[in-house]
């Protein structure tokens, strides 16, 4: 999507200035989208890195409610605003700084490693991210706070868990988002009201738990045949407004595959799982997950050189390195 060309910041110091008032301003307000507007009008999109290492720097200091919005914030204005690049650039800068936020914040580690978590979990950091970090960042306080994350990201539960760490602004549980994401399904059954399950799903404000939706819409599209189709149409039109982001979508089925386990449903639940499936990705409605993308068939054994294979791998972090700082998927094709 083309940027506005919009204010014309030139200083670095006056950037900084109006993303630190952006960011107090979101915090009083809670108005994401105002948020996403004033830095589209700031019209730096390659400088945004700034903006997430601030708003989670400033939230470090700040209560759980902070901590929070901040990170529902990056959920949301990934969809758009911050290029993917950005993100990772921002967090890696915070990790790089974080013997320095430890001085002014004793619990800097603790909480960016809970950052880390919230944000692979939203999706909104690459899936090398942690490892490349791991093996690349010098500081020994940085590469702890990343192996932290990723034994936090092992827990079976990671998703409930993260989604429950800081609560919500009204302190919603899980247990309770849970029960109103039920509702919301079984009364769209019951009175097909698409608008009053709109509302609903935007007054809960937890868009990093819509795959708990997804799974209860799934679920009660197997459990009632004559609501399928209803479902299913409701599924494509919160995913084509993108109050769904696709991938909360393909955790939502992924979550409605390990709930077939518990035996509530029938033995064609799966099969009719399945074909809901493929046809939610042959309309555009999924996205590409690590277990679609198919094994190559392995047919000799190929030897390489101990030099061949370390400048593959040096070339490969230096790939990875300029895709975090970039952003760029083609390139970082061309180049592998």
């Amino acid at each position: 999507m083309a940027r506005p060309t919009g204010l014309d910041v030139t200083a670095e110091g006056d950037y900084k200035t109006k993303v630190a008032s952006i960011i107090t301003e979101y915090f009083v307000s809670e108005d994401a989208a105002e948020v996403a507007t004033r830095l589209d009008e700031l019209a730096k999109p390659l400088y945004t890195y700034y903006f997430v290492k601030s708003i989670v720097k400033t939230a470090l200091d700040r209560q759980d409610r902070e901590k929070e919005l901040a990170a529902q914030l990056l959920c949301l204005l990934s969809e758009e605003t911050l290029q993917p690049g950005q993100i990772s650039k921002g967090f890696v800068q915070l990790l790089e700084s974080i013997v320095d936020l430890a001085l002014d914040v004793p619990r800097a580690p603790e909480l960016l490693t809970l950052f880390l978590v919230r944000a692979s979990v939203d999706d909104i950091l690459p899936h090398a991210f942690m490892k490349v970090c791991a093996g690349s960042l010098a500081d020994p306080l940085a590469k702890q706070v990343v192996r932290d994350a990723i034994v936090h990201l092992e827990r079976e539960d990671v998703d409930d868990w993260i989604a429950a760490i800081w609560g919500r602004a009204e302190t919603q549980s899980v247990e309770d988002a849970k029960r109103i994401l039920e509702d919301l399904v079984k009364d769209f059954v019951s009175d097909g009201n698409e608008d009053a399950l709109r509302f609903g799903l935007q007054t809960l404000g937890m868009p990093f738990f819509h795959h708990e939706f997804v799974k209860r819409l799934l679920v009660a599209a197997l459990s009632n045949t004559e609501a399928t189709l209803r479902l299913m149409d409701l599924l494509r039109s919160l995913t084509h407004s993108r109050e769904l982001s696709s991938s909360q979508v393909a955790k939502g089925f992924l979550r409605a595959q390990e709930a077939l386990t518990c035996g509530n449903l029938d033995s064609s639940a799966a099969t009719r799982l399945e074909a809901l499936e493929n046809e939610a990705r042959s309309e555009g409605l999924l996205e590409a997950s690590e277990m679609d993308i198919p094994q190559p068939v392995v047919t000799e054994r190929l030897e390489h050189t101990e030099e061949e294979v370390k400048a593959f791998k040096e070339r490969s972090e230096d790939i990875l390195r300029e895709y975090f700082a970039a952003g760029s998927i083609t390139d970082a094709t061309a180049s592998i």
